[in-house]
């Protein structure tokens, strides 16, 4: 992958700005934020080669993307955009690969910059 990949079409490329990059738990995409271009990258993943392909990019609903998770069931993705404050939940096509906003998901926090998912019994004793 190319440190440029992750701009949007019509996005200066070459702006190293990747902040943190996770695989699908099934293994066939790999999405890379963007703090530059506020967006997610979504690239599938070929079985036999390993090449990345981008297949798209979602804009992060926020500014400066820092990071963000994978739910172990792959189907939703919560970013943390650090400058606007907020984490957005994102639900993933399995088939696809690319992301939905869900609705009423935003969360507002003060500069978000980890998320992780946590097992309901592990919650449950916090």
């Amino acid at each position: 992958m190319s440190v440029d990949s992750t701009a949007p079409p019509g996005k200066t490329p070459g702006v190293l700005a990747t902040i943190d990059v996770h695989c699908s738990p099934c293994g066939g995409f790999l999405y890379a934020s963007n703090t530059a271009y506020n967006c997610i990258a979504i690239f599938e993943i070929n079985q036999s080669t390993g090449r990345l392909s981008i297949i798209g990019h979602q804009d992060t609903l926020g500014d400066t993307p820092r990071q963000f998770s994978i739910s172990p069931d792959g189907r939703w993705l919560l970013v943390c955009n650090q400058d606007s404050h907020t984490v957005v939940s994102f639900a993933i096509d399995k088939q696809s690969g690319l992301l939905s906003p869900v609705a009423d998901g935003v969360v507002e926090v003060g500069s978000p910059t980890c998320v992780h998912f946590v097992a309901a019994a592990t919650a449950a004793a916090l």
